[in-house]
């Protein structure tokens, strides 16, 4: 007995599960996947989509209840546009708005056919009816602007390198189970092509001085302005449109220093050109601090991570270059200023990015090495030349100066200057640095040949100057520095 009850209430459920069946839609689905995406691009735009009944009797359905279709992005990509608005069947746009993740309404439009939403870092967009449909009307999404579908496919297993992996998939349900078919692709993926480099050879640094590492009187505002990555693409009709910049971060941002603006400059002919204007910056369309917060008023030492955009002006080399300003009564901490990149075309599209990219390099003169390098002074023997020399402190404290010469011939000397606090010492290479000979050297006399100096300092930061001249002629050159340590021969 018990066991014919379960076989005939099997049979009733099989039998209500095909009524159901029956009572449901047939969607078709087409997409447009030969739009090509950039591998690992964060913010991509995907094709087209339109979604149409299978038969005349196939309609979208306005409820109760609504209609709700639910586009869910597979392979670990997420929406990277924040986006809601509403049309008539067939794609005709009536209203855009900025949605949030708690009220994905917004102000949508009732007299709309239906509405579309996507917000950025969720993996599904969303399509609500609003209005019945008549037998061939469609659902039409990603077709304009407003509705662009930006994919983020950054460590995702998109790949430009194998072919299983090349399409990007989206699936189809809704609140009705009712039946999706047709294309689940939207794009296809192309391999990267966009280089980043430093824009020399080392990173450039800006120095903090001792009183930043307190509420010292003397901390403040310190300026600066660099060039901070270059990037370059060479694909035809790549880099040419409005393109938005995310420069920095917010969580793990580096305390005390931020942007002011950022230049946006293209190699030209071998020379650096400002594709905005001399001396124009990009337009900013956001600042944010440490703690994610917006204002686009925000003091650029606050500013953490800044929005920027420019219309780039086609394939090229293309280098940034950030005036910042960063503030020691925060007090600022030594270390490299580590920043996010992220590059896309407006609205999305051929987008680029780099990750924890060392911009900047800040360093406490009065606790890490710092050195100089004169590589060339004149021979002085005899008096026809001499050569002058100057230490500046930047610093309340004094600073010792160690000093090596090393003549043409090998010769060394050694010498050592003090340097009083925010002062200066000047004169003749022999007055300043006192030079002696180096113990095992030997030598008929200091500056019998020419000479470089190399001077280095643990106790804090210096500035130098060496000018040569025999009286009636003269010049002067800055030395090279570093943060890294003694350069020593």
């Amino acid at each position: 007995m018990k066991r014919f009850t379960l076989i005939a209430l099997a049979a009733m459920l099989i039998v209500t599960m095909a009524a159901g069946a029956a009572l449901a839609d047939s969607y078709n689905v087409t997409a447009n996947f030969g739009i090509r995406v950039t591998e690992q691009g964060t913010s991509e735009r995907v094709g087209a989509i339109t979604l149409q009944g299978a038969t005349a009797a196939d309609l979208f359905e306005a409820g109760p209840p609504e209609q709700a279709i639910v586009g869910e992005l597979l392979g670990g990509a997420t929406i990277s546009r924040t986006f809601a608005a509403s049309y008539d069947y067939g794609g005709t746009l009536i209203e855009e708005w900025t949605p949030t993740a708690g009220d994905r309404y917004g102000d949508a439009t009732l007299a709309a056919d239906y509405y579309v939403v996507a917000i950025a870092g969720q993996d599904f967009f969303s399509i609500q009816i609003n209005v019945d449909s008549v037998a061939d009307e469609t659902v039409v999404l990603g077709h304009d602007d407003a509705s662009a579908l930006c994919f983020n496919i950054a460590g995702t297993q998109y790949t430009a390198s194998d072919p299983n992996r090349q399409l990007v998939l989206v699936s189809y349900a809704d609140n009705l189970f009712n039946t999706y078919s047709g294309d689940i692709y939207v794009a296809t993926v192309k391999a990267r092509s966009i280089a980043f480099d430093l824009c020399g050879k080392a990173l450039p640094y800006d120095i903090i001085t001792v009183s930043g590492l307190g509420q010292g009187e003397d901390c403040g505002i310190g300026f600066g302005e660099e060039c901070i990555f270059r990037f370059t693409d060479n694909a035809s009709g790549a880099l040419n449109g409005p393109y938005r910049f995310v420069i920095g971060k917010t969580t793990g941002a580096k305390a005390g220093v931020g942007f002011e603006a950022i230049y946006i400059e293209k190699l030209e002919a071998g020379s650096w050109v400002n594709i905005n204007g001399l001396g124009v910056a990009a337009t900013v369309t956001n600042r944010r601090n440490r703690l994610g917060e917006a204002d686009l008023t925000m003091d650029p030492a606050e500013t953490s991570e800044i929005t920027v955009t420019s219309t780039l002006t086609g394939p090229g080399s293309y280098r940034i270059v950030a005036a910042y300003e960063y503030d020691t009564c925060v007090p600022i901490t030594p270390g490299v200023w580590t920043i996010d990149i992220f590059a896309n075309l407006i609205p999305c599209g051929s987008s680029f990015s780099a990750i924890d990219w060392d911009a900047m390099e800040f360093f406490d003169p009065a606790g890490t090495p710092m050195a100089a390098v004169f590589p060339y002074a004149a021979a002085t023997a005899g008096g026809a030349w001499f050569n002058g020399l100057v230490f500046t402190n930047p610093l309340s404290t004094p600073v010792t100066i160690d000093v090596q010469i090393v003549e043409a011939d090998g010769d060394m000397y050694i010498g050592q200057v003090t340097v009083p606090g925010n002062e200066m010492v000047v004169g003749t290479v022999a007055d300043v640095v006192n030079p002696v000979l180096a113990p095992s050297h030997t030598d008929a006399e200091f500056g019998d040949e020419s000479y470089a100096i190399y001077a280095g300092s643990e106790s804090g930061a210096f500035y130098g100057f060496l000018f040569i001249g025999n009286g009636t002629m003269a010049q002067g050159y800055l030395p090279i520095l570093t943060s890294g340590g003694h350069m020593l021969p």
